[in-house]
C-alpha cells in the first residue's frame, strides 16, 4: 500500500484573507489573482511517487494539482524574488525528475501549506487561496501556463 501524506485541515482554524485585487501586466499575459471567495482546504492528499496533489475544498469542490505547477510557479523568494508578480521559474523545465518528487508536506500556520520536494527545496509556503488558484491551471498548454503571473 502507497504511503500517503496528507493534510487535515481545522476549519476553524484556517480562515483566509482575501486577496487585495488583481494587476494586469503589460504585454497581455495572463494574471490570476487571489479566488474572491475565502474556501478553507478540508483534505489534502499526495500519495508518495504519484505526481499530483489532490485538495479538497469546504464548498466540495476538488483541485488536482500537478506538481510540475506546484514547482514552477512556487512562490519562495529564492525562486520569485522579493517583489513583482509570481510567475513560471524559469529552469523548471531543466530539473531533474526528483525535483518534481514531493517529499513532504505541512501546515504552515493557519493559513497555508509548506511543501519539500526531493532535491532539498523546501522554502515555499504555498497559500491556500494561491493553492486554489493554481487548480484552475490544470488544463492550460505550456506557452500559457509560462506566461501567466499571480498578483502579490
Amino acid at each position: 500500500m502507497a504511503r500517503m501524506m496528507a493534510a487535515r485541515v481545522d476549519r476553524r482554524a484556517a480562515r483566509l484573507r482575501r486577496a487585495e485585487g488583481l494587476r494586469s501586466p503589460p504585454g497581455g499575459r495572463r494574471t490570476v489573482g487571489m479566488s474572491e471567495a475565502e474556501h478553507e482546504p478540508v483534505e489534502v492528499r499526495a500519495p508518495e511517487g504519484a505526481r499530483l496533489m489532490e485538495i479538497d475544498w469546504s464548498d466540495g469542490t476538488t483541485s488536482l494539482l500537478p506538481h510540475r505547477v506546484l514547482r514552477a510557479f512556487c512562490p519562495c523568494a529564492v525562486c520569485q524574488g522579493h517583489a513583482g508578480p509570481v510567475r513560471w521559474v524559469e529552469g523548471t523545465d531543466a530539473l531533474p525528475p526528483e525535483a518534481f518528487e514531493l517529499k513532504e508536506l505541512g501546515l504552515s500556520g493557519q493559513y497555508a501549506l509548506r511543501m519539500g520536494w526531493g532535491d532539498g527545496h523546501a522554502t515555499g509556503i504555498y497559500r491556500f487561496a494561491y493553492l486554489r488558484d493554481l487548480g484552475g491551471l490544470r488544463e492550460l498548454d505550456d506557452d500559457t501556463l509560462k506566461g501567466t503571473t499571480f498578483g502579490r
